[in-house]
C-alpha cells in the first residue's frame, strides 16, 4: 500500500472515528414496579323470604310477603326490580295483582310502587318511586322489603285449583355516575 493510500486511510479513520464519538449519546432505561389494579364488585341476594308457597286464597285475600336483600359485593349499588306472574294455566291473566312494594328505611316502610289494579312497571329503591335520586346500598348492607299481595275481588271461577308463580326480579348496578342498568333482568 502506498504512503498516500496509508496516510488517506489513517486521516478518514480518524475523521470517522472524530465524528462518532462526537454523536454519541448515553441512553438508559428503565422499568416500574407493576402496579396491581383490582375491580370491585357487584353482587346482590334475596334471602330470608316469609312465605314460599300459599294456598287457598281466595277472592279479595291478601298477603303480605318480606324478604331481604342483602348487597354481597364491594361496590355501593342502587337497585330496581319488577315483579311477575305466570299461571300454570298460561290462558290466565290477572286475577293475582301486587299492590304495594315497600322497603324499610330505618323503623319506617317507605313505599317504592302502588296501584290498587296491580303493579306492572318497574320500581325503583328511591324517595320518590322512580329513577332518580337512587338510594344505595352499602357493601354488605342488608334491606328488608316487602310486598303486598291480592287475589282480586273479581276473580272468576276459571281459576280455581290454579297456581301461580310469582317471582320478583331485582337489578343492581353502580351507584353514582351514569352507570347504565343491566338490559334485562
Amino acid at each position: 500500500m502506498s504512503r498516500r493510500n496509508l496516510l488517506i486511510l489513517l486521516v478518514a479513520s480518524f475523521v470517522l472515528l472524530a465524528v462518532g464519538t462526537t454523536i454519541a449519546y448515553f441512553t438508559t432505561q428503565s422499568i416500574s414496579q407493576s402496579l396491581v389494579v383490582g375491580t370491585g364488585s357487584l353482587s346482590v341476594e334475596m334471602n330470608s323470604i316469609s312465605q314460599t308457597e300459599l294456598s287457598n286464597l281466595v277472592p279479595g285475600d291478601t298477603e303480605i310477603i318480606s324478604w331481604v336483600v342483602t348487597n354481597t359485593g364491594t361496590t355501593p349499588v342502587a337497585i330496581k326490580g319488577r315483579v311477575e306472574n305466570i299461571w300454570s294455566d298460561p290462558t290466565l291473566t290477572g286475577g293475582l295483582k301486587v299492590t304495594k312494594i315497600e322497603a324499610q328505611v330505618g323503623e319506617e316502610w317507605l313505599t317504592l310502587a302502588e296501584n290498587s289494579a296491580g303493579i306492572v312497571d318497574e320500581f325503583f329503591y328511591s324517595p320518590n318511586q322512580i329513577d332518580a335520586d337512587l338510594f344505595g346500598l352499602a357493601p354488605n348492607e342488608q334491606l328488608p322489603m316487602r310486598l303486598t299481595l291480592e287475589l282480586d275481588q273479581q276473580t272468576s271461577d276459571e281459576f280455581q285449583t290454579q297456581t301461580s308463580e310469582l317471582s320478583v326480579h331485582l337489578a343492581a348496578k353502580q351507584l353514582g355516575a351514569e352507570t347504565p342498568w343491566p338490559e334485562s333482568y
